[in-house]
């Protein structure tokens, strides 16, 4: 395999794992569960309606802190 067909073959790699994840999070929320991620330094949970929260984790519960904005 030449460097243009490993380019090539990891580029496909990369696309068909964001796809995956991206089908994940789909699903995850029709079923209405929150999806935690971090933004930078900020750890973001998001709501099945697509509003998102900055939170923190007190006992073991994610309490809500603000709203982010988009």
């Amino acid at each position: 395999m030449d460097s243009k067909e490993f380019l090539d073959w990891a580029n496909k790699l990369t696309e068909n794992a964001q796809a995956g994840v991206r089908k994940e999070i789909a699903e995850h929320k029709q079923h209405g569960l929150d999806i935690f991620y971090m933004e930078g330094e900020i750890p973001i949970m998001e709501k099945s309606d697509g509003t998102k929260y900055e939170y923190k984790m007190v006992n073991d519960q994610p309490v809500i802190i603000r709203e982010i904005k988009s």
